[in-house]
């Protein structure tokens, strides 16, 4: 199997390297074996080097929950200190690369996987299938909160999106949909996902049914569509809804939390970053300061260092790296507090407060919290955005809240970093949401750059 995997992965990784060289003038050699079987094509799936790591660090990196001394920054790559101050960088191309490489080994799947008919009804040949519209969805959406506008339904059918690469024909040139038809083609591919994937797969880092549903719910929360959000949240957790206690958990432990844990629906996590490394990332003190002395997660997640700063500990990877690799995966807290959101949105109280009570008496210490009670809908939603960036902390979705928040009036949030003590903020609606697009594609693709 892992020959099978490596040989297949050969012929996946040339073709990909042939679509990035031009998108693609170079035709590559016809004797390259080409996937014929279900079984070649879950192996292509299954080389989780690709399919559940190398997720954009560049989520983490443009957030607010952490800042690096002067001395760190002064000594790092203009890469990485561009993407902390918001300032444009063209020269970063494996976010984007990466991503789309993913692009390419699904769509290669699905377009070779039409020519086998006598296993199309089969449910293994269903699995197969919905994983690669999984894939190729779940790649577009995070390409699209970085490289695409920010969803708004005003402007969303003109504003630029990201490339929409839906064949792995290397001749069909490369040119930026609209926002709007970025999110319908996300859409279509989770939906077709959903229809196909099993509710269980043997292993987390396959994507379930599960997976997708949860998935949908974050692409209609980041659209602000409240009561789609809630109805696929609220499919997800008809389907897996348990939690973990923290009590249960050992808040002392190097990494407390397990790989696969109960909570994980689907597995993988970001690339290397050399500012999210333990002895360098200091979290930000209104982070560290809004937990209550009885929440676990203070002492679940931040770990402190001799300088009395604190570092992150508690990624759902089930693993220490330092945090250079941070959970991006799909997990059922965040579906809780999306369903507990989008209820509050539609004035749902009740049943926003249920969800949002009952995750977190699974975080405090035992017979401590005191259940959230008011009538107030402004009130119940600002505690639900106040939990989750507490409870979602470094998984690459605070850059995505502080895009969508921007457009939520009275909401809005203006980040702000001190370096060589020059202030630095990032104003809503600034053009800065959106990074600029690789050079390198823009040259050879001749698509219009993000001003």
């Amino acid at each position: 199997m892992k020959k099978q995997i490596i040989y297949i992965s050969a012929f996946v990784i040339l073709s990909t390297f042939y679509s990035c060289k031009k998108y693609l003038e170079a035709v590559p050699d016809s004797k390259l074996a080409i996937p014929t079987t279900l079984e070649d094509f879950q192996a292509i799936l299954d080389y989780t080097e690709t399919f559940n790591a190398e997720y954009p660090n560049l989520l983490e990196l443009a957030s607010d929950d952490y800042y690096i001394k002067n001395d760190v920054f002064n000594r790092t790559s203009n890469i990485e200190n561009d993407t902390y101050l918001w300032k444009k960088n063209e020269t970063h191309l494996t976010p984007w690369f990466k991503q789309y490489d993913k692009v390419n080994r699904a769509n290669i799947v699905l377009d070779e996987m039409v020519k086998i008919k006598t296993s199309a009804n089969s449910e293994n040949y269903k699995s197969i299938k919905g994983q690669a519209y999984f894939y190729r969805a779940y790649s577009f959406y995070l390409l699209s909160q970085l490289y695409g506008y920010p969803y708004d339904h005003r402007t969303s059918i003109s504003d630029l999106g990201i490339p929409l690469r839906l064949t792995s024909d290397i001749n069909v040139p490369s040119k930026r949909s609209t926002v709007q038809e970025c999110f319908n083609r996300i859409i279509t591919d989770l939906q077709a996902a959903i229809d196909l994937l099993p509710v269980q797969q043997n292993f987390k880092t396959r994507p379930s049914k599960g997976a997708a549903l949860g998935v949908l719910a974050k692409v209609y929360l980041s659209m602000g569509d409240y009561t789609k959000a809630t109805e696929y949240a609220d499919k997800l957790l008809r389907l897996h809804s348990k939690l973990i206690d923290y009590n249960s958990l050992d808040s002392t432990a190097v990494a407390p939390f397990s790989i696969f844990n109960d909570e994980v629906l689907f597995h993988s996590t970001g690339a290397f970053a050399s500012f999210l490394q333990a002895w360098v990332v200091n979290i930000d003190s209104s982070l560290l300061n809004s937990y209550h002395s009885e929440d676990l997660r203070k002492a679940m997640f931040f770990s402190k260092k001799n300088d009395e700063t604190y570092s992150f500990k508690g990624g759902y990877d089930g693993y220490y790296f330092g945090l250079t690799r941070i959970f991006l995966g799909i997990a059922v807290d965040e579906i809780y507090l999306i369903r507990a959101e989008g209820n509050a949105r539609m004035g749902n109280l009740e049943m926003a407060l249920n969800d949002l009570n009952l995750l977190i008496s699974k975080r405090w210490k035992v017979n401590k919290f005191k259940p959230f009670i008011s009538s107030s809908q402004d009130e119940i939603i600002n505690w639900i955005l106040l939990e989750r960036r507490k409870e979602l902390v470094f998984r690459g979705l605070r850059w995505q809240d502080l895009r969508r928040l921007m457009k939520d009036p009275g909401r809005e949030i203006v980040p702000k970093r001190v370096i060589n003590n020059k202030i630095y903020e990032l104003l809503p609606n600034s053009l800065r949401y959106t990074f600029a697009i690789p050079a390198a594609v823009i040259t050879k693709t001749g698509m219009e750059q993000n001003p």
